[in-house]
């Protein structure tokens, strides 16, 4: 006997089976994240009338093209004996060091960003003027990069 498009009934029921098994799980696995779901976008809400109404902080987490230009530059770390550069395009960032290639940089809050992996937290002098950064990442804290002002 056959089923649908003349093809056994029992390859037919196991493969019925097979897809209901799937998708009960995948039903299951939405059903368990839903919470999380909301609590991130409860969050984001809240943060977002929190800063708009009654704080006036952190409005923008992104960066403007004036902005990005004061982070480009040469940077050299003597902990680590290499250098790193930041380079501006438009609104945008990306840093690169001595072996690496080119990555884009992603902020998170003002002068943090994230690239691959590591956060970059960026420290200015008392006038403003962006003076270095420090990499922390999975095994490392807060290693230090000051800039260069000239080439070495």
């Amino acid at each position: 006997m056959n089923g649908p498009g003349q093809v056994q009934w029992s390859s037919y029921f196991w493969s019925v089976w097979s897809d209901l098994a799937t998708n009960t799980g995948q039903v299951a696995l939405t059903i368990v994240f839903l919470p999380h779901q909301a609590w991130v976008s409860l969050d984001a809400i809240v943060r977002s009338l929190w800063r708009h109404f009654v704080s006036r902080r952190q409005m923008l987490e992104w960066v403007t093209a004036a902005q990005a230009a004061g982070y480009a530059g040469r940077y050299r770390s003597d902990e680590l004996d290499t250098w790193a550069v930041v380079e501006a395009r438009g609104d945008t960032l990306r840093a690169r060091t001595r072996w690496d290639t080119w990555r884009p940089l992603t902020p998170m809050a003002p002068d943090v960003f994230v690239v691959g992996g590591a956060r970059l937290r960026f420290e200015r002098d008392r006038k403003g003027v962006v003076t270095g950064f420090s990499v922390s990442q999975a095994r490392t804290r807060n290693v230090g990069f000051s800039r260069q002002t000239t080439p070495r």
